[in-house]
């Protein structure tokens, strides 16, 4: 009861939009926690298919565009009741409480940011440069190749250490590294 009562304004701090979006497919098919090289490849059609509108075997700029808005207006419309936001503040809270004290720091919340500033930003923004267009066997090389690092022990799978360890690390963005803004 008193977690819960220490929940409830810290829900407010600790919500991301990931938070406030209801059960969605993900890789982890089973649900272990741990994310498998076969799970991910699972994911990687998916999410491929997902965006090839005209199943040519090729994702255009416009198809990943028009995929951005769909799951955007998605997550708009997604109804998350209070229970729910509570369980996954809860569970948010216990990943962030590195000791279990029932306390965040600074450090820790920080951690769960992986390090980034406030409210999770990285760097100068502006916009990133367009993708190009990427056939089926691209898109799912360069989605092995991100799960490849960060499978830091190599055994095909990615846990909950290999995770949180991953945070902040996320590398360079589709198309090449974001140019920094004209002035």
């Amino acid at each position: 009861m008193k977690k819960t009562l220490m929940l409830l304004p810290l829900a407010a701090l600790l919500a991301s939009p990931v938070l406030a979006q209801g059960a969605r497919p993900g890789p982890d098919a089973n649900g272990d926690g741990v994310v498998t090289r076969a799970e991910e490849s699972a994911e990687i059609d998916r999410r491929f298919a997902a965006m090839d509108a005209n199943r040519d075997g090729t994702v255009t700029p416009e198809e990943r565009r028009a995929e951005r808005e769909r799951m955007r207006a998605e997550r708009q419309a997604r109804v998350v009741t209070e229970d729910q936001f509570k369980d996954r503040a809860e569970k948010r809270f216990e990943r962030l409480d590195a000791n279990d004290d029932g306390k965040l720091t600074g450090d820790e919340r920080r951690a769960g940011r992986g390090g980034k500033g406030p409210r999770g930003m990285r760097g100068p923004g502006g916009p990133r440069p367009e993708p190009k267009a990427e056939t089926a066997a691209e898109f799912r090389a360069r989605a092995l190749e991100r799960f490849d690092r960060i499978d830091a022990n190599r055994d095909g799978r990615i846990d909950q250490a290999e995770r949180a360890a991953d945070r902040g690390r996320m590398g360079p963005p589709p198309g090449g590294p974001t140019p920094p803004p004209a002035r």
